[in-house]
């Protein structure tokens, strides 16, 4: 009986096209704007697209993401879709730090409930 459902949980999925929504961060192609998703539009977005647990190397111990760039960093926004609200982040040290951030937008999908590691989240941002 189990066996079935799983085959009908299967034959379904395939036939309404489910796929497994994902935590990625888009910078935008000037490198002004970063937006964090939580969907299964991933491969579809336009600008350099970042694996939400995507680090570059681990500093004071913690892990940088990707976009992390002290040296070269233009980003002045940051926007939370309203999918992201579905992400559960681990961290999320140094996200923005050194950004010379103007706006946040969509700060209230932001869901930190599984973060374990803050650190220099806004450290040197202006």
């Amino acid at each position: 009986m189990k066996l079935k459902l799983l085959l009908l949980f299967v034959i379904l999925a395939s036939a309404v096209g489910m796929r497994a929504k994902e935590a990625y961060a888009v910078l935008s192609e000037d490198k002004i704007t970063l937006t964090f998703y939580c969907d299964d539009n991933k491969n579809n977005q336009e600008g350099i697209v970042y694996g939400l647990n995507s680090f570059s190397f681990e500093r004071n111990n913690s892990e940088t993401p990707d976009w992390y760039n002290k040296w070269d960093n233009t980003i002045t926004t940051v926007i939370f879709d309203s999918s992201f609200a579905k992400a559960r982040p681990t961290t999320t040290a140094y996200w923005f730090s050194y950004m010379k951030l103007t706006a946040v937008q969509g700060i209230q999908y932001l869901n930190t409930e599984d973060v374990r590691d803050m650190g220099y989240m806004f450290y040197g941002c202006s």
